[in-house]
């Protein structure tokens, strides 16, 4: 898809004061909302979960200021799906990890399901949760950073 229908599906969106636009093209699903793009090719790898995802950096207060300083200082992990995002295996489990606590590369530490599957979420590297922003039960978006580490080395 060219940047001239993405901008075709946001002026779609502004003109008919939409909160979203889906388009599917050629095995490419693009969905527009306020604020956000997320594009989906059909029967693609997931990306790197790793990285830092971006913050608006204008001026900030409450939360929002909170969120662009852990990003300045930590790595984000970020949903590769959208889904809802949880932080134990089952209601009433223990959370696979909580603030605070350390984790090694290949253990999960949360789940996103999607289209009634639960993938795991499994770490890249060791490190240690700094803090988990995303909601128990939550909507997450592709690229939503669900939970900030300090790696480990």
């Amino acid at each position: 898809m060219d940047k001239k229908k993405i901008d075709e599906l946001i002026a779609i969106l502004k003109k008919n004061d939409l909160s979203e636009v889906t388009v599917e093209e050629n095995g490419v699903k693009m969905t527009v909302r306020q604020g956000d793009i997320t594009i989906v090719e059909g029967g693609g790898a997931l990306p790197h979960v790793g990285g830092h995802a971006p913050v608006a950096k204008t001026a900030l207060s409450g939360e929002a200021a909170e969120l662009a300083e852990l990003e300045t200082k930590y790595t984000a992990l970020v949903s590769p799906m959208v889904g809802t995002f949880y932080q134990a295996p089952a209601p009433g489990a223990d959370v696979f990890v909580a603030e605070g606590d350390s984790f090694e590369a290949g253990q999960t530490l949360c789940v996103v399901e999607a289209m009634k599957l639960m993938n795991d979420i499994v770490a890249d590297e060791a490190g240690r949760v700094v803090k988990i922003v995303a909601a128990d039960g939550s909507s997450v978006q592709f690229g939503q950073t669900l939970l900030f580490f300090e790696p480990l080395v």
